[in-house]
C-alpha cells in the first residue's frame, strides 16, 4: 500500500508512530552515550562525605576514599567528661574504616536507564550522599568505656553519724551523691558523632567525644539520719582501770572500743558484741594479756575485752533494754560489781542485745585516760532505769585434803580420814582449834601446808527497775548470777 493511498487519518497515525519511534531511538542513543561517558565512573549526582565525585573513575575514587580515611585517622581523638580527657585512637575505640565497603556503596549508585533520561532532561535533582563506611567492634569499645568508667565514676557516700565523745553530741556528715558513666548513652554519643565524621560534616583537627554520666543515689541521706532523732544520751556507763595497767590490756580495750564506736542499731535489730569486735586474735590486732579461763587468771589474747563488753552491758541497761544473751564471769572482776559483768569468748560466749525501743540507738565508745565510757544515743525517754541487786548469798569454799606419808607417796583423803590422822597427834582441845585454823597448828611429827587458799563464791539476783520521777513503775528480773567458790586444799605431810 502506497503512502499516497492512505487516508488522512492513517497518515496522521503513521506520522505519530514515526515521531515516537525516532524519539525512542534518540533517547536510547543519548542514554547509551551518557552511559558510555560515565562508564567506569561514578554517578555525577553522587557525593562522598560531602565531596562530589562527578567525573572520577573508580581508580580515582578509591584514591579519594583513601585520602578521606587517612585524613580522619590523622585526627586527634579524645574522650572527654568535664576536666577528664583520655586521648585515644579509632583502633582503641574498635572503629575500623573500610575502603572496600565505601567503594561498594559508591558503585551501587551507578546510572540506571531512568536516571540517565532524567539527567538528560534536567529532571534528576536528587543527590546521593555516600558516607565513609566503618565497622565497629563492640567488645573493644566496651573495654575502653569500662576504663573510662573506672577513671571518672565516683561512689556515693552515705550520710554518717560522727560522735563528739567529750561533748556527748552526735553530728551528721552530709551524704554525697555519686555518679557513673552512662555507657549506653556515651556509646550512642560516640556513634552519632562518628556518623557526622563519616558524612564529612566535621572537618576539625580535634575530635572530642563527649561522655555522659548518671547519678548514683545514696542509701542514707542526711534527712534519713536526722529523722532518727539521736538527740539525747539515754544510757551511759564508765569503768576504770589502773593507770599502771598492762599496756597490752589497755591496747585491747581501746581497739574493742573503736569497733563499738558509732555502731547503729535499728529497732528490732540485734547487736552482737562478738560480731562487732571480730575474732579476738592477733591477726585482728589484739594483744596478749591476762584473761579469765575456768575461773583462773591466765595469759591469753584479748585481755581487757570483757571490760568493754561489761561496760556496754551496763550502758544498755540504762536505756531499759534487756539482753538477749549475756554471761557472768567465773569469778568477780574488779571493774564492776557482782551481777554487772558480761564475759565474752568468740564463738561461744556473746553479749547480744535487741533494740526494743521505737527509734534507733547509737553507741559512742571511747577511752579517756584510765577510763572507758560507753554512751547510748537515742530519742529522749520519759523513764529512767537502775539496776538493783537482791538475795546475796556467800558461798563458802569446800575443803579438800591430801596426805603424804614418810615414804613420799601422796594421796587424796576424806575429811574423816583427815580427822583420824589429826587425832593421833592432838588432844580434844587442840582438835577444836583445828576446825578453824588447820594451817596454824604446830604439830610435832606432822607438817600442814595450804596448797590452795581457795576463794569465797557468791550468788546474787539482779533486777532492772523502771522509774519515772524517782517513782518505781516496774521491775524485771534480769538474772541470778553465781560465781563459784574455789576449794581450799591442804596437805598433811608426815615428818
Amino acid at each position: 500500500m502506497k503512502f499516497s493511498n492512505l487516508t488522512k487519518k492513517q497518515k496522521i497515525y503513521c506520522g505519530i508512530c514515526l515521531v515516537v519511534f525516532l524519539c525512542i531511538i534518540l533517547v536510547i542513543s543519548l542514554d547509551f552515550g551518557y552511559r558510555m561517558t560515565y562508564s567506569n565512573k561514578y554517578n555525577p549526582s553522587t557525593f562522598l562525605a560531602g565531596k562530589q565525585v562527578q567525573g572520577l573513575n573508580y581508580e580515582e575514587g578509591n584514591k579519594l576514599i583513601e585520602e578521606k580515611i587517612t585524613e580522619i585517622k590523622n585526627k586527634d581523638i579524645s574522650l572527654i567528661y568535664d576536666d577528664y580527657r583520655l586521648e585515644t585512637s579509632f583502633e582503641e575505640l574498635g572503629i575500623h574504616w573500610s575502603k572496600d565497603k565505601t567503594h561498594k556503596e559508591l558503585i551501587s549508585e551507578e546510572m540506571s536507564f531512568g536516571k540517565g533520561i532524567k539527567h538528560i532532561l534536567g529532571l534528576y535533582e536528587d543527590e546521593s550522599e555516600i558516607k565513609l563506611q566503618f565497622k565497629k567492634d563492640e567488645t573493644t569499645l566496651d573495654k575502653i568505656l569500662k576504663k573510662v568508667s573506672d577513671d571518672i565514676s565516683k561512689n556515693p557516700k552515705d550520710a554518717q553519724f560522727k560522735v563528739d565523745n567529750l561533748e556527748q553530741k552526735v553530728r551528721i556528715i552530709p551524704h554525697e551523691e555519686g555518679y557513673e558513666l552512662d555507657k549506653k548513652q556515651s556509646k550512642d554519643n560516640i556513634l552519632d558523632k562518628l556518623e557526622l565524621v563519616s558524612e564529612g560534616k566535621l572537618e576539625t583537627e580535634q575530635l572530642d567525644f563527649e561522655l555522659t554520666t548518671r547519678k548514683v543515689p545514696v542509701d542514707k541521706t542526711s534527712d534519713d539520719l536526722k529523722a532518727m532523732n539521736l538527740d539525747s544520751v539515754i544510757g551511759s556507763f564508765a569503768t576504770s582501770f589502773s593507770a599502771n595497767e598492762d599496756e597490752n590490756r589497755v591496747a585491747n580495750i581501746s581497739l574493742a572500743a573503736d569497733y563499738i564506736n558509732e555502731t547503729l542499731i535499728k529497732p528490732k535489730e540485734q547487736f552482737s558484741f562478738n560480731e562487732t569486735v571480730g575474732p579476738i586474735n592477733k591477726e585482728n590486732g589484739y594483744k596478749t594479756s591476762s584473761i579469765i579461763v575456768d575461773g583462773e587468771f591466765v595469759d591469753g589474747v584479748g585481755g581487757g575485752v570483757c571490760q568493754v563488753s561489761s561496760t556496754v552491758y551496763n550502758s544498755v541497761l540504762k536505756t531499759g533494754i534487756e539482753p538477749v544473751e549475756r554471761y557472768p564471769h567465773g569469778r568477780p572482776v574488779g571493774y564492776v560489781g557482782l551481777g554487772r559483768d558480761a564475759t565474752v569468748a568468740y564463738d561461744y560466749l556473746d553479749l547480744v542485745v535487741e533494740n526494743t525501743l521505737e527509734n534507733p540507738i547509737l553507741f559512742s565508745a571511747f577511752v579517756d585516760e584510765n577510763e572507758i565510757q560507753i554512751d547510748v544515743f537515742g530519742s529522749e525517754q520519759d523513764y529512767n532505769y537502775t539496776v538493783q541487786k537482791t538475795d546475796y548469798t556467800e558461798l563458802q569454799p569446800e575443803k579438800k585434803y591430801k596426805y603424804q606419808s614418810k615414804d613420799g607417796i601422796k594421796e587424796k583423803i576424806s575429811k574423816s580420814e583427815k580427822d583420824t590422822i589429826i587425832s593421833e597427834y592432838l588432844d580434844k582441845e587442840d582438835i577444836k582449834k583445828e576446825q578453824k585454823n588447820l594451817e596454824q597448828l604446830d604439830i610435832d611429827g606432822l607438817i600442814i601446808e595450804k596448797l590452795n587458799s581457795g576463794r569465797t563464791g557468791h550468788k546474787i539476783d539482779v533486777w532492772l527497775v523502771k522509774k519515772k520521777e524517782q517513782q518505781e513503775i516496774d521491775k524485771q528480773h534480769l538474772s541470778t548470777d553465781v560465781y563459784p567458790s574455789e576449794k581450799k586444799v591442804y596437805l598433811l605431810k608426815e615428818e
